[in-house]
């Protein structure tokens, strides 16, 4: 199959090749799902998002509730688990 014209090769987009970027994917998933769970009335505070090192994954906290957890140590590809959605429903399947 020919390559697009003014284009030799096309390389498969891989973000979660290096920490520093599944760190950000992970940390700006949260935030979105953040602003989805935040509350209606603007005079109550954003909710606070913390992410943890942890010697084998990053835990990513919303208000002090678990959001995901990165797992990267021991796995033949890094993964999010679970992914606890707006009103602590798993959006991922067992």
């Amino acid at each position: 199959m020919a390559s697009p014209p003014g284009v030799s090769h096309l390389q498969p987009l891989r973000i979660f090749e290096k920490a520093g970027s599944a760190v950000n994917v992970v940390f700006f998933c949260a935030l979105g799902f953040a602003a989805c769970a935040a509350p209606s009335d603007p005079a109550k505070e954003k909710p606070a998002v913390r992410v943890i090192q942890l010697p084998d994954r990053l835990r990513v906290e919303i208000n002090g509730q678990l959001f995901t957890e990165y797992r990267f140590k021991d796995v033949p590809r890094p993964y999010c688990y679970p992914l606890i959605g707006p009103g602590g429903l798993a959006m991922t399947r067992h």
